[in-house]
């Protein structure tokens, strides 16, 4: 891990912004996995979301010097420009495994960053398996603890960003060899049924509903 900035002032329990290091910008990228060492005493895992570019001699709210440079098509001064990427805190791994956060973050906190040769998945604590691995890092293998299978399960991405294969390969067959039984509704018939034995057609649905009002019907 290495130092890439410092967080900024406006922090709180949940979230930060860290100005990076001169030259940082070209390295840390947005879902890059940081560490803050937080000044009130704890480590907390976070994630960088937005990025921004910020340069004083630019700001659009009036006329200015930079402005001016920038009409003529040159170039104003970078001393007052710096960057900057919102963090979005996963948990405090002080103790090693991750946990709620409940400690402010201090500004000015060092925030560092984990890289490939580091592993931030084994502050998520003992896996009973895996659902693949983090993007553009293949040796962060994303751990899966059945204890959490009660909780709330979110596949959220663009199309075609391979949700049902995910789910498919990785998340159904976790479900069921932790012992749990899986209903799964595809109602284009092609992302799921083609690949399970046990399933009921909508016309085998319609068939069992004219059959139960048929024996309704027989004994009114």
């Amino acid at each position: 891990m290495r130092k890439v900035g410092i967080v900024a002032s406006g922090s709180t329990v949940i979230d930060a912004a860290v100005v990076l290091n001169e030259g940082e910008e070209r390295n840390v990228k947005a879902e890059d996995l940081v560490v803050i060492e937080n000044r009130n005493g704890n480590r907390i895992m976070a994630v960088c979301r937005t990025g921004r570019g910020s340069n004083e001699n630019l700001r659009v709210a009036g006329f200015s010097p930079g402005i001016a440079y920038a009409r003529l098509g040159r170039h104003p001064s970078t001393a007052k420009e710096y960057y900057s990427f919102d963090l979005d805190v996963l948990g405090d791994i002080s103790r090693g495994t991750l946990e709620q956060n409940k400690t402010l973050i201090a500004p000015s906190s060092d925030v560092l960053l984990f890289e490939d040769r580091d592993n931030p998945m084994t502050h998520l604590g003992c896996p009973n398996g895996s659902v693949g691995y983090y993007k553009d890092h293949k040796n962060w293998i994303i751990p899966m603890n059945a204890k959490f299978i009660t909780y709330h399960i979110g596949v959220f991405a663009v199309t075609g960003a391979g949700k049902s294969l995910l789910a498919r390969y990785q998340v159904i067959p976790f479900l069921r060899s932790s012992g749990f039984d899986v209903i799964i509704f595809d109602w284009k018939g092609s992302d799921y049924a083609p690949f399970f034995n046990c399933k009921i057609t909508m016309a085998d649905l319609a068939k069992r509903r004219r059959s139960s009002r048929l024996s309704q019907n027989s004994h009114g």
